[in-house]
């Protein structure tokens, strides 16, 4: 559900505010309508994966789950510590 709100207010910025949000002048199509649309397709399809892998209770899709949430962790996990080393940059 998640998701869902996510791809809204990504699809309800895109539709009203064009390309106001652009966030580099460099990359036009990357703006904040367009990565809130991205993130919440994806937070989406990782739910439907989990959802689906539960309800049937498939081992491939519980861990393909499981798979993709731990690469997201990482990929966090990555973030903030990039963010505190390059902070004086």
């Amino acid at each position: 559900l998640g998701g869902c709100g996510i791809l809204g207010v990504g699809i309800w910025l895109a539709v009203t505010q064009g390309n106001f949000a652009t966030l580099s002048s460099s990359f036009p199509s990357l703006s904040a309508a367009n990565l809130l649309i991205i993130t919440g397709t994806f937070v989406m399809i990782i739910g439907f994966v989990g959802c689906i892998g539960a309800i049937k209770e498939n081992k491939c899709l519980l861990l393909s789950f499981f798979i993709m949430l731990l690469i997201i962790f990482l990929l966090e996990l990555t973030v903030v510590i990039l963010f505190f080393i390059y902070t004086d940059k």
